[in-house]
Protein backbone atom coordinates (compact mmCIF):
# COMPACT_ATOMS: atom_id res chain seq x y z
CA UNK A 1 0.00 0.00 0.00
CA UNK A 2 1.34 3.40 -1.02
CA UNK A 3 1.83 5.99 1.75
CA UNK A 4 -0.49 9.00 1.48
CA UNK A 5 1.63 12.10 0.91
CA UNK A 6 1.21 15.19 3.06
CA UNK A 7 2.03 18.76 2.13
CA UNK A 8 5.25 18.37 4.16
CA UNK A 9 6.24 15.29 2.13
CA UNK A 10 5.59 17.09 -1.15
CA UNK A 11 7.57 20.17 -0.16
CA UNK A 12 10.50 18.27 1.38
CA UNK A 13 10.64 16.02 -1.71
CA UNK A 14 10.97 19.24 -3.74
CA UNK A 15 13.89 20.55 -1.69
CA UNK A 16 12.16 22.86 0.78
CA UNK A 17 13.60 22.84 4.31
CA UNK A 18 11.10 21.99 7.05
CA UNK A 19 11.88 25.23 8.89
CA UNK A 20 10.53 27.23 5.92
CA UNK A 21 7.50 24.97 5.56
CA UNK A 22 6.60 25.49 9.22
CA UNK A 23 7.15 29.24 8.98
CA UNK A 24 5.07 29.56 5.80
CA UNK A 25 2.11 27.72 7.31
CA UNK A 26 2.46 29.66 10.58
CA UNK A 27 2.11 32.89 8.57
CA UNK A 28 -0.87 31.44 6.68
CA UNK A 29 -2.55 30.51 9.97
CA UNK A 30 -1.88 33.96 11.41
CA UNK A 31 -3.30 35.59 8.30
CA UNK A 32 -6.51 33.57 8.69
CA UNK A 33 -7.13 34.67 12.27
CA UNK A 34 -10.34 36.64 12.64
CA UNK A 35 -11.46 36.80 9.01
CA UNK A 36 -12.92 34.72 6.23
CA UNK A 37 -12.46 37.64 3.85
CA UNK A 38 -9.88 36.63 1.25
CA UNK A 39 -8.69 40.16 0.50
CA UNK A 40 -8.10 40.89 4.20
CA UNK A 41 -6.31 37.58 4.62
CA UNK A 42 -4.09 38.27 1.61
CA UNK A 43 -3.19 41.75 2.87
CA UNK A 44 -2.42 40.40 6.33
CA UNK A 45 -0.30 37.59 4.86
CA UNK A 46 1.72 40.08 2.78
CA UNK A 47 2.18 42.29 5.84
CA UNK A 48 3.45 39.32 7.84
CA UNK A 49 5.77 38.28 4.99
CA UNK A 50 7.17 41.81 4.70
CA UNK A 51 8.96 41.26 8.01
CA UNK A 52 11.21 38.68 6.35
CA UNK A 53 14.02 39.25 3.85
CA UNK A 54 13.22 38.75 0.19
CA UNK A 55 15.34 35.57 0.14
CA UNK A 56 12.86 33.96 2.56
CA UNK A 57 9.84 35.40 0.76
CA UNK A 58 11.11 33.81 -2.46
CA UNK A 59 11.04 30.47 -0.65
CA UNK A 60 7.43 31.15 0.45
CA UNK A 61 6.55 31.89 -3.18
CA UNK A 62 8.27 28.67 -4.24
CA UNK A 63 6.23 26.78 -1.63
CA UNK A 64 3.01 28.09 -3.20
CA UNK A 65 4.25 27.10 -6.67
CA UNK A 66 5.20 23.58 -5.57
CA UNK A 67 1.91 23.02 -3.77
CA UNK A 68 -0.01 24.35 -6.75
CA UNK A 69 1.81 22.08 -9.23
CA UNK A 70 1.58 18.99 -7.02
CA UNK A 71 -1.83 19.32 -5.39
CA UNK A 72 -3.99 21.55 -7.56
CA UNK A 73 -2.90 21.29 -11.17
CA UNK A 74 -3.55 17.98 -12.95
CA UNK A 75 -5.12 16.36 -9.87
CA UNK A 76 -8.25 14.27 -10.38
CA UNK A 77 -9.47 14.96 -6.85
CA UNK A 78 -9.16 18.69 -7.34
CA UNK A 79 -10.88 18.43 -10.73
CA UNK A 80 -13.87 16.82 -8.96
CA UNK A 81 -14.48 20.17 -7.26
CA UNK A 82 -15.58 21.73 -10.56
CA UNK A 83 -19.33 21.69 -11.19
CA UNK A 84 -18.79 19.88 -14.52
CA UNK A 85 -17.39 16.97 -12.51
CA UNK A 86 -20.02 16.99 -9.76
CA UNK A 87 -18.35 19.60 -7.55
CA UNK A 88 -19.40 23.02 -6.36
CA UNK A 89 -17.14 25.45 -8.25
CA UNK A 90 -18.30 26.85 -11.59
CA UNK A 91 -15.48 29.02 -12.85
CA UNK A 92 -13.23 29.15 -15.90
CA UNK A 93 -9.77 27.57 -15.88
CA UNK A 94 -7.88 30.53 -14.37
CA UNK A 95 -10.56 31.16 -11.77
CA UNK A 96 -10.85 27.49 -10.91
CA UNK A 97 -7.28 26.28 -10.98
CA UNK A 98 -5.22 29.33 -10.15
CA UNK A 99 -7.51 31.44 -7.97
CA UNK A 100 -9.54 28.74 -6.22
CA UNK A 101 -6.46 26.50 -6.06
CA UNK A 102 -4.48 29.17 -4.25
CA UNK A 103 -7.44 29.81 -1.94
CA UNK A 104 -7.26 26.12 -0.95
CA UNK A 105 -3.51 26.39 -0.29
CA UNK A 106 -4.09 29.49 1.84
CA UNK A 107 -6.61 27.71 4.07
CA UNK A 108 -3.60 26.23 5.83
CA UNK A 109 -1.75 22.98 6.20
CA UNK A 110 -4.42 21.16 8.17
CA UNK A 111 -7.09 21.76 5.49
CA UNK A 112 -4.64 20.98 2.69
CA UNK A 113 -3.57 17.70 4.29
CA UNK A 114 -7.17 16.67 4.98
CA UNK A 115 -7.93 17.30 1.31
CA UNK A 116 -4.92 15.17 0.32
CA UNK A 117 -6.07 12.38 2.63
CA UNK A 118 -9.85 12.51 2.11
CA UNK A 119 -10.29 13.99 -1.36
CA UNK A 120 -12.79 16.34 -2.90
CA UNK A 121 -15.73 15.39 -0.69
CA UNK A 122 -13.89 16.68 2.37
CA UNK A 123 -13.22 20.02 0.71
CA UNK A 124 -16.81 20.33 -0.53
CA UNK A 125 -18.11 19.75 3.01
CA UNK A 126 -15.55 22.20 4.42
CA UNK A 127 -16.51 24.93 1.96
CA UNK A 128 -20.22 24.43 2.58
CA UNK A 129 -19.60 24.73 6.33
CA UNK A 130 -18.03 28.16 5.81
CA UNK A 131 -21.07 29.51 3.97
CA UNK A 132 -19.03 32.01 1.93
CA UNK A 133 -19.43 33.34 -1.58
CA UNK A 134 -17.76 32.07 -4.75
CA UNK A 135 -16.12 35.48 -4.95
CA UNK A 136 -14.19 34.70 -1.77
CA UNK A 137 -13.22 31.28 -3.12
CA UNK A 138 -11.82 32.75 -6.33
CA UNK A 139 -10.02 35.81 -4.94
CA UNK A 140 -7.36 36.21 -7.59
CA UNK A 141 -4.46 37.74 -5.71
CA UNK A 142 -3.26 35.07 -3.28
CA UNK A 143 -0.34 34.15 -5.49
CA UNK A 144 0.78 37.76 -6.06
CA UNK A 145 3.19 39.89 -4.09
CA UNK A 146 4.82 37.38 -1.79
CA UNK A 147 8.36 37.92 -3.05
CA UNK A 148 8.40 41.63 -3.88
CA UNK A 149 11.87 43.10 -3.81
CA UNK A 150 13.13 44.63 -0.54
Amino acid sequence: MRKQLTSNDILINNGIDKIYIDLFFKLVDQSLEGSLNSKSQHEKFLSLCSKYPNSQRKIFSKIVDILYRNIIFDNDEFDKLHVENGGIMDDADDGFYQDFGCWVIFRGQQILDKFLKNGSEYLIDYIKSLNISDRELTYENFHYGIDNED
